[in-house]
């Protein structure tokens, strides 16, 4: 490759300029002693929009992590996921071996039947032996009935025997008579002994009310088991299903293993509702509120957001710069009401918090407020001296500071202020252009002028006169580079 012939005007000549601009200013400064003039730089207050912004840095996470536990104790079958995947509505996450729990299910539907069958015929056999000691019971009243009427014909027989003017032949018939009725009643009083017997044999076959409360409790038990086993296997054949968009961000379980009912097996991460974890330092916190609005700039993308949590306990986090020195952080969260699926959980994310937020107001630039003892003041301008202005200062931006009370739109202040810049100290101006970050000054000076203009002609001289090779060229840049120095 052909190498270019160097040109030592391209150095000389920014660096003739770079001289000038450096005596002009040295001209300034003897010129400032000759005459015993101060000059101040001032700019006028204005009308502007300001906002005030806390700049820091946190972590994409999740407001919504759903924890899918285990239902039922299963060996788990297939585990359809990984961490870090991306899952939808619906997707299957996890399946069950269902063959354990499917015995288990036809084992308390058998036991069930049995309990039931079993419940049946002891209710049925009580029902058997109350009827029959009702029926016992009915011919006990009966013979009860019939023993009375017997003792009732016994009892006349006596009296009529008990008469001598009976006949030897009526007397003899009545006593048969007696004697026959003595031997029914002893045949009824059998009977009825025979029906108490077994009316007792009965009321032993009858359940109490106790007893078959718990029957039914029993049956109750076998059908819940029944219900609870059919639930574990219907459940287990429906797997683990996401209930909504999200990511997985743990997996406890593997296929083949146990699962306990109970257990955490899969975390999800729910993408619609994302967050930012930051910390803000005891110098931020008094200017961060819930609801204020948030700039996130995640892997280039912008997303919007809004203070959602600050809380109420500071943690001590570790500094970078000792390990021995800590900070007090207070743990916070933005809420990002825009979330997409750009986001990667876990990573940084550039915050930019809007503190405060002010349309129309007096601003002043924030390097001219100043304070002391006395309060917060600016140096203004006015018939040739400078003042100093007691000033209520609103929202503070990078650049300029919200003036609320002691200075209005068009008042000057000065914007360089050192040990010399006195209230009531005499001087004249040199005007300051604002042009955001950047200022300009224009010398109102006509000396000043004069020396720019001289600069001006001394850089076309530079370029008339540059050196015509590099040789000469090289030490003269570095000797007008000391200078400018």
């Amino acid at each position: 490759m052909k190498k270019k012939k160097f040109n030592p005007a391209i150095i000389i000549i920014p660096v003739v300029v770079i001289v000038l601009v450096v005596l002009v200013a040295v001209m300034r400064k003897v010129q400032s002693s000759v005459n015993n003039v101060t000059y101040v730089t001032v700019t006028d207050a204005k009308k502007d929009n300001i906002k005030s912004v806390v700049d820091t840095t946190g972590t994409i996470g999740s407001e919504i992590n759903m924890e899918y536990i285990s239902p039922v104790n299963a060996k788990v079958a297939s585990v359809n996921v990984s961490v870090g995947q991306a899952v939808k509505a619906g997707d299957s996450l996890l399946t069950y071996d269902i063959e354990d729990l499917q015995e288990a299910y036809d084992l308390a539907s058998l036991q069930n039947l049995s309990e039931q069958a079993s419940t049946n015929n002891t209710i049925h056999s009580s029902d058997e032996s109350a009827e029959k000691a009702r029926d016992a019971e009915r011919r006990i009243n009966e013979y009860n009935s019939k023993i009375d009427s017997k003792k009732s014909e016994i009892d006349a027989l006596k009296n009529e025997l008990a008469n001598f003017e009976l006949s030897e032949a009526d007397r003899y018939k009545k006593q048969q008579s007696l004697e026959d009725r003595t031997l029914e009643l002893q045949e009824l009083q059998a009977q009825l002994e025979g029906a108490k017997a077994e009316k007792e044999a009965a009321q032993a076959g009858i359940m109490s009310e106790d007893q078959r409360q718990s029957l039914e409790y029993s049956m109750k038990v076998s059908g819940f088991s029944v219900t609870d086993a059919e639930n574990n296997l219907n459940t287990a054949k429906a797997g683990i299903v996401a209930e909504y968009d999200g990511i997985v961000t743990e997996i406890s379980v593997t296929s083949g293993s146990m699962a306990s009912q109970g257990q955490t097996m899969i975390v999800i991460a729910r993408t619609s509702d994302m967050k930012v974890d930051f910390s803000i330092s005891k110098y931020d916190l008094a200017d961060i509120e819930l609801g204020q609005k948030v700039a996130v700039k995640v892997l280039g993308h912008d997303y919007e957001g809004t203070v959602s949590s600050i809380s109420k306990v500071a943690v001590t986090q570790q500094s970078g710069l000792s390990s021995a020195a800590s900070a007090a952080m207070v743990p916070a969260q933005v809420h990002i009401d825009n979330p997409d699926d750009k986001l990667v959980i876990g990573i940084d994310a550039e915050l930019s918090i809007t503190t405060g937020e002010s349309s129309d107001a007096v601003v002043v630039p924030a390097a001219t407020v100043n304070q002391d003892k006395e309060g917060t003041f600016v140096y203004s301008y006015g018939n040739g001296k400078v003042v100093r202005k007691e000033v209520k200062v609103g929202i503070i931006s990078d650049e300029y500071a919200e003036i609320l009370e002691g200075i209005s739109e068009g008042d000057p202040v000065v914007t360089e202020v050192d040990m010399t810049i006195k209230d009531g100290l005499e001087a004249e101006t040199l005007k300051a252009k604002d042009t955001g970050k950047d200022k300009e000054k224009d010398s109102e000076d006509s000396s000043a002028e004069g020396v720019a203009e001289e600069a001006s002609s001394a850089e076309g001289a530079a370029e008339e006169t540059a050196p015509a090779n590099e040789e000469e060229s090289v030490p003269a840049a570095s000797e007008a580079s000391s200078a400018a120095e």
